[in-house]
């Protein structure tokens, strides 16, 4: 799980990126109901804990796998019954950047995918034109919310992560969000 804000801003980019959406993320927040829900980390576990129960869902969140990557991973293969030995590549590069996302466009498979077109691209076309061209294809900031719409996201969240956080035994909120899940390994509480 991931900051639901942080989320559903990557969800609008890939969204845009892949030519699905077109409008801003103010707009697509009121018009998309699913950029909203997805981040609604308990309501979307729910069904799954009361049909499984929560010895069978195991709590993982984002910032807790970008603190302590290695151990995070150790603690998923304990719990999935893997005994074999885990291993974190940190020398891996980063892959799924949105900010290097390109836009799809009509034709987008066969002009930017085909090898013909790749090999064109890079016999034909200086690197700075291929450059120039990707940067009018990517979103080169970040989408950044209203005032308006980040307050009422931050209230409808905030309900959520509380109902979480009580599953969890913690007191989580968008505030403090990116502190607990970071610096805290997180299990369920016995009810």
């Amino acid at each position: 799980m991931r900051h639901p804000i942080d989320r559903l801003v990557s969800h609008y980019i890939h969204q845009w990126s892949m030519g699905i959406f077109h409008e801003t993320i103010d707009e697509a927040v009121a018009r998309h109901p699913e950029l909203v829900s997805y981040g609604q980390y308990a309501m979307q576990l729910q069904p799954y804990l009361e049909t499984f129960g929560r010895d069978a869902v195991l709590p993982v969140f984002f910032d807790r796998l970008v603190s302590e990557p290695q151990a995070e991973l150790e603690r998923v293969c304990q719990f999935i019954g893997y005994n074999g030995k885990a291993e974190w590549k940190a020398d891996l590069a980063p892959s799924n950047v949105s900010s290097q996302r390109i836009k799809r466009f009509p034709l987008y498979s066969i002009v930017i995918e085909t090898d013909p077109a790749i090999w064109v691209r890079r016999t034909f076309l200086p690197q700075s034109l291929r450059n120039w061209v990707k940067s009018k294809l990517t979103i080169r900031n970040r989408p950044k919310l209203s005032d308006e719409i980040q307050a009422g996201l931050e209230v409808t969240f905030n309900q959520d992560l509380e109902k979480l956080g009580n599953c969890l035994g913690i007191e989580l909120n968008c505030k403090n969000f990116k502190h607990i899940t970071s610096s805290t390994n997180l299990n369920w509480t016995v009810r």
